[in-house]
């Protein structure tokens, strides 16, 4: 009886090492780290897993492909140039520039570790490579046109559950660590990958979240309240319920070590958490959203909250609008692709859309963005550089971007024995003049037109000129007045954007 009795526990024993044997060889085959190859060459750096999508280092496959590469720090843009190709992304804006045409990406790019990331599927699209994916050595592979037989053209199911914050937010924890708002919950626990698809012990997380975790060996249901919130999950069956709503699962949850696992991007999609997994260290974090900032908590902050675009005085403008003054913005012009960007400290966004399309008059949009915690970037998009004069409203909420017929300042002088009075625009003039009585002036209109500087001070006296006066007559014309004497004859000769005045 003693004999059978140790035959039997010897042989449960050894059952059980043998089952936890497979189980673990089971899970512990691990894909190599993400890398990528191009025109036979290894680069760094590596690509990155980020919102379930592969993203390429731009600099990275740029250089190898022959391309100049420049980026600009101030304003988070990549310009690629080739003799035959143009490109131009800008971080966190998914619409790009490909040989002067908008091409809408399906994820804006991201920095990580100081490398501006693109979708894969963006390089695919617009260079002129194959670029696939190798999903037995987890491999992107960019080559010469029909030189690539790798079998898979498209990236497996990632390995990385979604998140909304760029990868380079979050710090990458220690090795096979579980942090769950900033504590470790794991102890003996990791996660693990099966099906590429990243699994996490569902009761740690749970509880590290605040959730009365209760658990059904009947029904194999692991149930997570909190509050109003309450989620099912099942063993065996990939669709969970949460809130009495069924959703779907990206992988099926499993019983392993005695504990019930789900997939990582679980917690994100039926939580509303932030989490990032770190395939290197196969490391896990879990973090609260961030608060949505509220500018009405801060006086001290111009908050921006309306952009128009009009061309009722005949010429475009773009009016940017804020709920108090504001004081403190500069702007400058860029190329390749030519933009002008407006920068305003001490200002928040609070747009009902971040985009407004124009498609008019060489301007295709108007982009806005964060450019620091307290500070906005305005972008407008065009086909050319065009003059433009900015202007604010009185009580200084409103910047104005006009883009019409700039005058230069009028200037007198002398052409042999005839007085001469010149006017200069950015582009050419579309000028009526006519005589006016009583007292004698002559008159110079200016369609579409703006003044650079109302304020300037015109020297100019002769027998036959007493004064000449500028001024705005109305929104879209800008007017000259030139007041003669009495029987003064005069002719106005207009060539381009120069238009002469001859007394």
């Amino acid at each position: 009886m003693k004999k059978a009795l140790v035959f039997i526990t010897v042989f449960c024993l050894i059952m059980t090492m043998f089952a936890d044997t497979l189980a673990a060889a089971s899970y512990s085959t691990a894909k190599p780290p993400l890398s990528i190859q191009i025109l036979g060459k290894k680069v760094t750096p590596a690509p990155i897993l980020y919102q379930d999508k592969v993203f390429l280092p731009l600099r990275a496959v740029g250089q190898a492909l022959g391309y100049q590469v420049v980026y600009s720090e101030k304003i988070k843009t990549m310009d690629l140039m080739s003799k035959a190709s143009n490109i131009t992304v800008t971080v966190g804006y998914p619409y790009a520039r490909v040989n002067g045409s908008s091409v809408k990406m399906e994820i804006a790019p991201v920095l990580s570790n100081e490398s501006l990331y693109v979708p894969m599927s963006f390089v695919q699209a617009n260079f002129k490579y194959d670029v696939k994916f190798d999903s037995n050595n987890n491999m992107v592979i960019i080559s010469k046109p029909g030189t690539t037989n790798t079998p898979e053209s498209t990236p497996p199911p990632s390995t990385t559950p979604p998140s909304t914050t760029p990868p380079s937010t979050t710090k990458p924890a220690a090795s096979n660590a579980i942090m769950v708002l900033g504590k470790k919950v794991n102890n003996q626990e990791k996660a693990l990958t099966k099906n590429n698809v990243v699994y996490i012990p569902l009761r740690l997380v749970g509880e590290g979240l605040g959730y009365k975790v209760t658990w059904s060996s009947k029904t194999s249901t692991m149930t997570m309240e909190k509050g109003a919130s309450k989620v099912a999950v099942v063993a065996g069956k990939a669709a969970a319920t949460v809130n009495k709503q069924t959703v779907k699962l990206d992988g099926t949850p499993y019983l392993y070590g005695g504990r019930l696992y789900a997939p990582l991007s679980m917690i994100s999609k039926s939580f509303g958490y932030i989490v990032a997994y770190d395939s290197k260290s196969n490391s896990v974090t879990i973090n609260r959203p961030e608060a949505p900032s509220k500018p009405e908590a801060r006086p001290d902050l111009v908050n921006i909250s309306n952009i128009t675009y009009d061309d009722n005085s005949g010429f475009s403008q773009i009016n940017i609008t804020a709920d108090r003054p504001i004081t403190a913005f500069n702007n400058f012009t860029l190329t390749k692709p030519d933009r002008l960007v407006i920068d305003m400290s001490k200002a928040v966004l609070n747009l009902k859309a971040e985009t407004v399309e124009i498609g008019n008059d060489g301007l295709d949009r108007v982009r806005t963005g964060k450019l620091a915690a307290e500070a906005v970037r305005i972008v407008v998009d065009m086909k050319t550089q065009k003059s433009y004069k900015i202007v604010q409203s009185e009580d200084k909420k409103t910047i104005s971007i006009i883009y019409a017929n700039i005058i230069s300042p009028v200037t007198f002088g002398k052409e042999g024995d005839l007085d001469v009075v010149t006017v200069k625009g950015s582009t050419a003039l579309d000028a009526t003049d006519m005589k006016l009585e009583n007292p004698e002036r002559v008159v110079l209109d200016i369609n579409r037109a703006v003044f650079d500087n109302l304020l300037q001070e015109i020297s100019a006296s002769s027998a036959l000129l007493k004064g000449i006066r500028i001024g705005q007559y109305d929104t879209s014309t800008a007017r000259v007045v030139l007041d003669i004497a009495p029987g003064t004859y005069y002719q106005v000769k207009k060539q381009g954007n120069t238009a002469k005045i001859y007394l």
